[in-house]
């Protein structure tokens, strides 16, 4: 499993998740954000090192893994596009991004729906913001 990937179970009555996301061991503050369309559920985790982060990729040689656990009924949805609610019977495609520029986390989670609203795009794995080297991943969430 690559630095950034991760993998985790919702809970449908609670409307919350438990993500495993391999990260290196430190402290880490988390944004989240509905990108939900097309009958897709999407969601984004955007992390940044909790102090200074130095914007650099992080490097996770041992493969630790964090565990985080979500509200989904308290994530927002990202602002500037049309997105439709979590279906709390389907899975979920996760977006992983990190950034120590905070003001990047909207921006990025557009272009992370555009992706998740693009079947071809998804289908080929050919997606805008995986192409950053080493600073996002990819994960889901199936339900319990």
């Amino acid at each position: 499993m690559r630095t950034y990937d991760g993998y985790g179970e919702f809970n449908s009555s609670t409307k919350t998740a438990v993500m495993n996301l391999s990260l290196p061991a430190n402290s880490y503050d988390f944004t989240f954000y509905n990108i939900s369309k097309g009958g897709r559920n999407g969601l984004v985790i955007n992390l940044k090192v909790s102090g200074t982060d130095p914007g650099t990729p992080l490097v996770n040689s041992s493969l630790n893994f964090f565990t985080l656990t979500i509200d989904l009924s308290a994530v927002p949805a990202v602002s500037g596009v049309s997105v439709d609610e979590f279906d709390y019977d389907k899975p979920f495609f996760v977006f992983i991004h990190h950034d120590n520029n905070t003001s990047t986390y909207g921006s990025t989670s557009r272009d992370c729906y555009d992706d998740l609203s693009d079947y071809n795009s998804l289908k080929k794995k050919h997606l805008k913001r995986i192409d950053i080297p080493a600073k996002i991943g990819f994960g889901g969430l199936k339900k319990v």
